[in-house]
Formats: C-alpha cells, structure tokens, sequence
C-alpha cells in the first residue's frame, strides 16, 4: 500500500489558484472536500471501536490468567504459571496500547473567525475556495492522527495475537503434561528404577524448552511491534 502524499498549505493554496475562474472546479472541489471530512471522521470512530474491543480483550485475558494462576500450577508443572505470566503481560500491553489509541487528541477545526472571513464574504467562489483551504487543515490533521491511532492499534493487535499464542502454548502444554504422565511416563519410570532403562530428567529438558520457546516468541512480538514504529 503507498504512503499518501501530505500537500503543504502553500501547496494547497497554490493548487487553488489554478481554479480561480472554474467555478464547476470550485464547486467540486468544494463538494468532495465534504466528503473527505466525513470519510476521515468515520475512520477515526472505526478504529476507536476496534481499540474498545481490542482493550477488553487484552483486559479479559490478564485478569482471567491472573485469577487462575494457581489452577495452571495444579494442572501443570512448574512453567505452566510462567507461561500464563507471558500471556498475561501480552494481554496487559494489549490493553495498554489500545488505550492510547481512546487517549483524548487535540482536533485541528474550523473556527468562527474562518467561518465567517470577513476578506471571503463578497464573493461565493473566493468564499469556497477559503472553505476548502480550511476543509483541507481538518482532513490534514484528522488524517495525521488517524494514522497514529491506526499504528498504535496495529500494536495492540500484535501484543493480542501475541497473547494468544501464549494461550495456545499453556493449553497444549497442559494437555501434554497430563497425557504424558497418565500413558507414557508412570510405565517409563517404573522401568528406569528396575534399572532398563536410563534417561536423562524431563524436568531440565522441557525446562530449557520452555524458556527457549517463550524467549523466541516474545523477541518475535517486540521485532514487529518496533517494525510498525519504522511505517
């Protein structure tokens, strides 16, 4: 997707002077400039929404791990608790970011004093076109800042899916334990203490897993979060 181009206010100015004697220009111009107002205004509500809808999950997620800790730790090992820590702390800046997006913004508007320019007031296409240079100063602005609202939900979005996968990893992580030990690994002890068989412990092994696992998923989250800063 390519990067719009964000015109200056000479260049706007210039580009209206262009259309001084076209009034279907003017009128035009004047028409769409309308509707690019609304159209920047409703993005702004859509990815406040999503913010919403992002904060609460993220919020949901740490709250229920954080209620639960002690239901993982029965129904795993040791990292059970630490991966529910991970899944949380994604849940947490999930939330944290999506409020940011719902953080108050200081809007760029049309005052009175331009409403009502005393300069543009003798003629309807000088006035237009004053109106559409104000018209651009709104879409100017809302568009900037609907671009960090957008880039701060993309972040919200990678710490969401980020928490999830977590999630994925402390489920599976349980349903292995428990199957592990309920087939495979009372028969495997017995058999290593009647001395048939030697095996190095499970505990380390699936320790450093573990913390292999977590790391690399996490270093994975904050790459891409630092990736939308670069946008």
């Amino acid at each position: 997707m390519s990067i719009p181009t964000r015109l200056s206010d000479d260049d706007v100015r210039t580009r209206l002077k262009v259309c001084e004697e076209s009034s279907d220009v003017i009128n035009e111009l004047y028409n769409f400039g309308k509707i690019m107002s609304n159209e920047v205004i409703d993005r702004i509500r859509a990815v406040e929404s999503k913010a919403v809808s992002f904060a609460a999950y993220g919020a949901a997620i740490a709250t229920f791990l954080v209620s639960s800790v002690s239901i993982w730790l029965k129904l795993g090992n040791q990292w059970s608790p630490w991966i529910s820590v991970f899944a949380g702390f994604c849940g947490l800046m999930c939330t944290y970011f999506s409020l940011r997006v719902l953080a108050l913004r200081e809007y760029e508007w049309i005052s009175e004093d331009e409403w009502l320019k005393t300069e543009c007031l003798s003629r309807l296409d000088t006035l237009k076109q004053y109106r559409i240079l104000t018209m651009w100063g709104v879409i100017h602005d809302h568009g900037r800042i609907q671009s960090e609202k957008a880039r701060e939900l993309q972040r919200a979005q990678v710490w969401l899916t980020g928490s999830v996968i977590y999630l994925l990893y402390l489920l599976f992580h349980v349903a292995f334990l428990r199957g592990f030990d309920n087939n495979f690994w009372i028969p495997l002890w017995q058999r290593m203490v009647q001395g048939h068989l030697r095996i190095p412990s499970w505990e380390h092994c699936g320790g450093y897993g573990c913390i292999l696992i977590l790391g690399l998923t996490l270093a994975l989250i904050v790459r891409r979060v630092c990736l939308i800063r670069l946008i």
